[in-house]
């Protein structure tokens, strides 16, 4: 039998909480920074940029500078989007990870455990939990893909 231990997580708030990022750190698990000025030089679209698994709230940023609109920030700092290389990376700084090498194994795995602990998975399973960079509330329950928003 598994012993039971704390999992570090990050509650999404009942009302609206702007996330501060450090900028300045750039990139996070090896992802590679590339400003906005280089997208566009290479023409890359925001449907490419979906693939980078970048943040969205990065990629619409990338969307409102193609059409001279103001960014809503002043910090050039911000000009800027992550290309989450690792596959197993995600976010708008590259700062989440899964657990397992795809989106889909990470699922499975995580089905596979409910089915084999169906009372009590979070508490008594391997999981997929993620972890961030950047400081969060803690507690002992997972926290998973569903609790994860830009």
């Amino acid at each position: 039998m598994e012993s039971v231990q704390s999992i570090k997580y990050c509650i999404r708030p009942a009302r609206f909480v702007p996330i501060q990022r450090n900028y300045s750190l750039g990139c996070l698990n090896r992802g590679t920074l590339t400003s906005f000025d280089v997208l566009k030089q290479y023409n890359i679209t925001t449907q490419q940029l979906l693939r980078w698994r970048s943040g969205v709230s990065a990629i619409d940023r990338y969307r409102a500078y193609l059409a001279n609109h103001p960014l809503g920030t002043n910090e050039e700092t911000e000009h800027f989007i992550c290309n989450c290389t690792n596959m197993r990376t995600f976010g708008v700084l590259c700062e989440y990870q899964f657990s397992q090498v795809s989106f889909e194994a990470t699922i499975l795995s995580q089905y596979t455990q409910k089915l084999r602990y169906p009372l009590g998975s979070q508490l008594f399973g391997t999981t997929t939990c993620y972890k961030t960079s950047f400081p969060c509330d803690y507690g002992k329950v997972c926290l998973d893909w569903r609790n994860i928003c830009d």
